[in-house]
């Protein structure tokens, strides 16, 4: 049986989660040595089994949350937009809010 649409933007989102735990975790070691655990804790308010195993929406709120101190350097403002929509977009999918792309007044309609 072949996929829908919502399980391979899933599949999607569970890639983006693979490549980025090690590049936010290396980031706030970097910038926060052996506190990065408690300053990551502080941005998800605790939520010890999100920093056990984060998903998406995990590493991408990390590094919303302190983009100035960890990512701005590496990543730029084009970066920090990036973050935004992919945020944006993974709240739309887990929530399954229509997509901008559907509605009339979206962007890509004619």
């Amino acid at each position: 049986m072949a996929l829908s649409n919502r399980e391979i933007v899933g599949k999607g989102l569970d890639l983006l989660r693979s490549g980025l735990r090690p590049f936010v975790e290396r980031e706030y070691r970097r910038v926060y040595g052996e506190e990065w655990v408690r300053e990551a804790g502080e941005v998800l308010k605790g939520d010890r089994a999100s920093l056990q195993d984060p998903d998406a929406q995990a590493l991408l709120k990390l590094m919303d949350y302190r983009w100035a101190e960890v990512f701005d350097e590496k990543l730029g403002r084009w970066g920090r937009t990036l973050v935004k929509e992919l945020l944006e977009f993974r709240n739309r999918w887990a929530h399954q809010a229509p997509s901008p792309l559907r509605t009339p007044t979206g962007p890509w309609t004619a």
